[in-house]
């Protein structure tokens, strides 16, 4: 890592933070609950055959075997009970309230939770069941809505201010898959279930007309079921961003403001730290230079925080990895 940036000169020597400094502490308190990648959360809705309302809809609990492949695509199961990260609002204590499981998925620089309707609680006679599950779904700004109703999906079919974005996966020859072809398929030929992962799919978005949207699913796209689930992650994630940009801009009213996303929260946290100790730095030294028989500036970082290192090229290599991270994080965000 280091070694890629040998022309780099003229380092900063890391600044020694101040001891019992409420500024710095309470930087790096906030350093400490931001988290290191972004986060983003986005609803899952399956339209079974036939189903228009939002009712029906959120009162689903099964879909087609070819809507769970499109699941197994799009991330990981997770056990909700055992989550101590970022969990979207859903329900971590063990009680289920949210259903046991849903779907994540995350690289280096961004974690994804699913609101995966099919996957939550929802009776007919507990309708606080289903206004817990409206509730999550519908302050998503994103919804992904796997279409096998053999219709139109409606833009306001499940209503929100927050709903932005909306992904629309619908099958190409509008047939749906039963669970008894699919268990005949598996029990019969291996080759047929491989023709059925082919199936194409078109994939398509609506979006909120107050949105000035653009998106590689602007204009249908078709795919084959093995490719859908990343391709819909992918505009997904990006549309995400985008209502969370429009939103900060929005909300900031004219003139706008400037979306700072958590990596770029944490390089300014740190940026600040580094303020704050150079000021106490500098304000420490110039009372002490005012005093007859002064302390050197390193015996006053000596007297202030302990031993300084001893190892002038640990020092030097400190400085180094400092600056390049700085600059690495700077060029980055």
């Amino acid at each position: 890592f280091i070694n890629a940036y040998q022309g780099l000169q003229n380092l900063d020597v890391p600044v020694m933070l101040p001891p019992n400094f409420e500024a710095v502490a309470r930087s790096l308190r906030i350093f400490d609950n931001t988290a290191m990648v972004d986060t983003h959360k986005v609803s899952v809705a399956y339209v079974g055959p036939g189903q228009t309302t939002e009712r029906e809809i959120l009162l689903n609990q099964q879909g087609s075997p070819a809507y769970w492949n499109f699941l197994r695509g799009m991330g990981h199961i997770r056990r909700l009970g055992q989550m101590k990260d970022f969990s979207a609002g859903l329900d971590t204590s063990g009680q289920d309230s949210d259903g046991r499981y849903t779907l994540g998925w995350r690289d280096l620089i961004a974690k994804l939770i699913f609101h995966v309707g099919t996957l939550m609680p929802a009776r007919e006679d507990k309708q606080e069941q289903i206004v817990r599950k409206k509730a999550h779904m519908g302050n998503d700004f994103v919804h992904i809505v796997f279409n096998e109703s053999g219709r139109d999906y409606e833009f306001d079919t499940i209503p929100s201010q927050f709903n932005f974005v909306q992904i629309i996966v619908t099958p190409v020859d509008g047939q749906v898959p039963t669970p008894e072809d699919e268990a005949l398929w598996l029990r019969s030929d291996l080759s047929k279930v491989n023709a059925r992962m082919d199936q194409l799919y078109k994939v398509k978005t609506q979006i909120n007309p107050d949105i000035p949207f653009v998106g590689p699913a602007a204009e249908p796209k078709v795919l084959t079921l093995t490719a859908l689930p990343g391709f819909v992650r992918s505009v997904a994630i990006h549309a995400v961003v985008f209502s969370q940009v429009y939103t900060s801009c929005k909300s900031a009213g004219i003139g706008g403001a400037e979306y700072v996303s958590l990596w770029r929260a944490r390089l300014q946290i740190i940026k600040r730290v580094r303020a704050h100790a150079q000021k106490e730095r500098t304000k420490r030294l110039n009372a002490l230079g005012s005093q007859p028989g002064s302390l050197s500036e390193s015996s006053a970082d000596m007297a202030e925080f302990g031993e300084p290192i001893s190892d002038p090229t640990m020092a030097t290599t400190a400085a180094q990895a400092l600056g390049y991270l700085v600059r690495d994080l700077e060029s980055f965000v």
